[in-house]
């Protein structure tokens, strides 16, 4: 069976409307993270600093506007980019994105919470990881496009995905950065998934991996208590599981419709990490639990969206492509809720679009934009569709 190309010209054209649900969604995540982390970095950034300057409650406000500027613009771009150039390009950027995190390594890389994952060049701080895991997306759906349609390369296939998976996996170790390489090895089964691979080896897959992250945990003692906080939480209130109890106690203080926004009194209390890792909580305290399941149910919107527009695809790349990064911004967004909720173990995941930071929000809008320019070519097929039905009837 002949293989159609990414995006094809009669298929694809920077004219063609993007998918409006998938710009909203989008804009709106992006409008709410700004919102959210001026209200969750308020107690911190408007105390006095240690030398008594006055602190300005406005900084991280000013900051992830600017970057949500930024991304809108990359976002835009993105958008506009043919799908055949993210074909083209998948194996160019997998190599920069490895060379970016052999990076850290140098005098170049930064530390910061015992984990070397971060770029300073000059005044820029950049998180190479959160280039990387839309560079083994792209890079995987190439890789795996075809075996959908020759079954028989299905296991070569497999054994290309999950070495790339592992390597990429390994390096976030190496940073000391576990809760990187859990959701880069999610990201790489997820696209295996879409890809129609047999169901038993990415059960398979999923069961050794487990087993493996059982036993890097075991050998580092620092992993095994937080694996051992997020069983017994109420065992080590004082140390392990400090921020998992401060956690709870900020989503379950929000009720049902919570006091309002901006009016979290655990935010104030030493929750740790409120306008990162912990930011969802901030919001479940001040929104509830109504506000906490709008912001689920936004994601699954999102995710749902990102499939639907994978059903109208041209051919195998684009579909897998734009059903693996939907569903992984998604399946990322999960995983720090189920942490915020006590549900998994602490990874130190940002929220994506929420979170404070610049590489998370860039890279995130970066994905938006691929998301969006594949919309493009769905929209188009979609009306293809409407007007054969109509000349048939």
């Amino acid at each position: 069976m002949a293989r159609a190309r990414p995006g094809t010209p009669t298929e694809w054209s920077h004219k063609s409307p993007v998918d409006t649900t998938m710009l909203l969604i989008i804009a709106a995540l992006t409008v709410a993270g700004i919102v959210a982390v001026f209200s969750a970095s308020y107690p911190s950034t408007s105390r006095p600093l240690e030398d008594g300057t006055p602190g300005n409650a406005y900084r991280l406000l000013v900051t992830q506007s600017l970057h949500a500027a930024l991304g809108a613009l990359l976002c835009l771009l993105c958008s506009y980019i043919h799908p055949r150039r993210f074909h083209d390009w998948a194996l160019r950027g997998l190599i920069a994105a490895v060379f970016l995190m052999l990076l850290v390594f140098t005098p170049l890389g930064v530390e910061m919470g015992g984990t070397r994952g971060w770029l300073r060049l000059g005044p820029v701080m950049f998180q190479p990881c959160e280039f990387a895991k839309i560079a083994l997306i792209v890079f995987l759906a190439r890789c795996i496009s075809a075996a959908k349609e020759w079954p028989t390369r299905q296991v070569y296939t497999y054994a290309a995905a999950m070495g790339t998976t592992g390597l990429m996996c390994g390096i976030c170790l190496v940073q000391n950065d576990l809760g990187s390489a859990a959701v880069m090895f999610c990201f790489g089964l997820t696209a295996i998934f879409f890809a129609g691979l047999r169901w038993w080896a990415v059960a398979l897959t999923w069961g050794l991996a487990s087993v493996l992250g059982l036993g890097l945990a075991w050998v580092e003692p620092y992993r095994w208590r937080r694996i051992t906080a997020f069983l017994h939480p109420t065992h080590d209130t004082d140390d392990t599981a400090y921020q998992i109890i401060r956690m709870l106690i900020a989503c379950a203080r929000g009720g049902l419709i919570g006091p309002g926004l901006g009016l979290s009194r655990e935010k104030w209390l030493g929750l740790p990490a409120r306008h990162t890792d912990a930011i969802f909580c901030v919001i479940a305290s001040e929104l509830g639990f109504i506000g906490a399941a709008t912001l689920v149910l936004v994601f699954l919107v999102f995710m749902y969206r990102g499939v639907a527009l994978a059903r109208l695809q041209p051919d195998g790349f684009s579909s897998i492509l734009v059903a693996s990064l939907a569903s992984c911004i998604a399946l990322q967004a999960f995983i720090n809720m189920g942490v915020a909720t006590g549900v998994l173990p602490c990874t130190g995941i940002t929220l994506p679009f929420i979170s404070a930071g610049g590489s998370s929000l860039l890279m995130t809008l970066a994905a938006s934009g691929i998301i969006l320019s594949l919309s493009r070519q769905a929209r188009a097929r979609s009306k293809e569709a409407q007007s054969e039905c109509q000349q048939a009837a």
